[in-house]
């Protein structure tokens, strides 16, 4: 199946919005004192990955 132009770009956007989200909630929760829950090392490290991961196939996608 083979994706039209106007989905490919949908689908770049929404990947650069899902490593948005994650950046947000893994890398910059990390560094923010909350009394919500505690981010542990090994959810900062793979939240990095996934955000580097989905941010780097978006920008192929766009291209």
């Amino acid at each position: 199946m083979r994706f039209s132009e106007s989905q490919v770009d949908l689908l770049a956007k929404y990947l650069s919005d899902i490593s948005k989200i994650l950046f947000a909630s893994t890398v910059v929760g990390f560094f923010l004192p909350t009394t919500a829950g505690e981010i542990t090392i090994p959810v900062f490290v793979l939240g990095s990955i996934v955000t580097a991961t989905s941010l780097a196939f978006s920008v192929r996608l766009a291209r």
